[in-house]
């Protein structure tokens, strides 16, 4: 019986580095008592609540996601009560009476008696419920109140730790898109100058191998500074071209912290490259028309209206009265003021947010089942879609 037990622990604890092993836990736990059905249903803030794994028929998990779920009074209750506490079907029946799930999806499932633990509450609350089968003859089914209460902080902690990782896994993945949406070259190093993260502009600029590059997973500059960096400072580039400006900023909050862990964020920044907004973004933010962003963009490059003029095939005039018109809806004066302006603003993002930030795992989560999918007797099939 101890080893049983400690059988079931084992797994509910393997399940915060492996969720998929969910599906065989809860059916470990099931059959551990009487051959029970069970599932863990969820519901998060601001999701709609759901069975996330089961061990129970497909058809009845995909019907209640589908439909039940949005309408489960005896859920609903279970999960506004204390965490930790045990309930059963019938007691939540005498507290919310007779409703459609109990007659249209318990009773044609034979759900007849169903235990539900409270395992966490909002913001993402978590109830396992477990089925009891029906048994002819004198005996009843086993009790698993004894049972249940054991492993309930077992599951409680499971599900909480997981939980933490997942949280830190979509904080990692936005934080690695703000990086890809700055459009500047930036890497994390740790002690050794080992890279541990390179955004895709960091990526290009290394592959060019011109002043920096990666070798044995560690960053190396063409000039050979054995002294771990600090600061601002140029990078000599062997093609000629004008050296990248490094900023290389310590990562840690404290000076203990500094003395015990060296890790740095470095921003790379190339100056060929020319950071001039698109002719759409400066459409939408300043409302100009067509060809008066199409200046703009010509005179954010360095070009005087003689030579916009030509290259537009237009006057000199249209040029100087598009000019006045961009002038106006910019709130500028002068040429030089609106290059300044111009040059503040991020390069069109599209090409950012086209890029694939997922092709490292280590950047993305692995994250709960999407929203209309469940996983039921190591089956992931996706379920109706819910109006």
């Amino acid at each position: 019986m101890f080893e049983d037990f400690s059988r079931l622990v084992s797994g509910i604890h393997a399940t915060v580095l492996t969720p998929s092993l969910w599906d065989g836990v809860l059916a470990d736990i099931g059959r551990a008592v009487d051959q029970s059905d069970t599932a863990l249903v969820v519901h998060r803030d601001g999701g709609p609540r759901r069975i996330e794994h089961a061990n129970l028929p497909f058809s009845a998990a995909q019907a209640y996601n589908a439909h039940y779920a949005l309408r489960d009074p005896i859920m609903a209750t279970v999960e506004s009560g204390p965490v930790g506490t045990l309930r059963t079907r019938s007691e939540m029946v005498g507290k919310v009476g007779r409703t459609e799930i109990d007659a249209d999806w318990c009773r044609p499932n034979a759900f007849d008696e169903i235990y539900f633990l409270h395992l966490t509450g909002a913001p993402t609350a978590a109830t396992l419920a477990l089925r009891l089968p029906k048994r002819s003859g004198v005996a009843g089914p086993t009790d698993p109140t004894a049972l249940l209460c054991s492993l309930a902080p077992h599951l409680a902690q499971a599900f909480r730790t997981r939980q933490h990782l997942d949280d830190l896994g979509y904080r990692n993945s936005d934080l690695s898109q703000v990086c890809e949406s700055l459009q500047r070259g930036i890497l994390i190093l740790a002690a050794g100058r080992g890279v541990v993260y390179a955004n895709s502009e960091a990526e290009r600029l290394l592959r060019r191998d011109d002043g920096l590059r990666i070798s044995l997973a560690k960053l190396e500059s063409s000039q050979r500074d054995s002294r771990e960096p600090t600061g601002t400072f140029l990078c000599a580039r062997p093609s000629g071209k004008r050296a990248y400006v490094l900023h290389v900023v310590p990562m840690t909050s404290t000076v203990e912290d500094q003395r015990s862990s060296w890790r740095r964020m470095v921003v790379i920044v190339d100056p060929d490259v020319e950071r001039v907004p698109s002719a759409t973004l400066l459409r939408e933010l300043y409302g100009l028309t067509v060809s008066e962003a199409q200046v703009a963009v010509l005179v954010a490059q360095g070009g005087d209206p003689k030579s916009i003029a030509e290259t537009l095939s237009v006057s000199l005039a249209t040029v100087k009265t598009h000019l006045q018109h961009v002038f106006d809806k910019t709130d500028t004066h002068r040429q030089a003021d609106l290059v300044r302006l111009l040059l503040q603003h991020e390069p069109d993002r599209d090409a950012a947010r086209n890029r694939d930030v997922t092709s490292d795992p280590s950047r993305v989560p692995s994250g709960p089942p999407q929203e209309n999918s469940v996983h039921v007797a190591g089956r992931t099939v996706s379920s109706p879609a819910v109006d």
